[in-house]
């Protein structure tokens, strides 16, 4: 049987060591910048958006309401020179 490289083995020492390392905390000395702090409510609120626009887009396919592109202002074949055939 071949035997796997160390990416697929099944990852035992880090299940063994993972409950150790939440259950032991280390003090950590560090801070978060304002700039980080700021692109971090960036990216909550893109994603809060992201989703209201997908949510929105999806319920007017469900609904079935038309959209502005979709309701055929656009010249007929009537008035448009280009679709008559001789």
């Amino acid at each position: 049987m071949r035997k796997l490289p160390n990416i697929c083995r099944p990852p035992g020492i880090v299940v063994l060591l993972l409950p150790v390392a939440i259950l032991l905390p280390q003090t950590a000395y560090a801070y978060i910048d304002p700039g980080t702090g700021s692109l971090l409510v960036q990216l909550l609120l893109a994603g809060v958006a992201g989703v209201g626009v997908f949510f929105k887009v999806m319920w007017r396919r469900v609904t079935g309401k038309p959209s502005s592109k979709d309701t055929g202002d656009g010249p007929s074949e009537e008035t448009n020179p280009s679709n008559r055939h001789e």
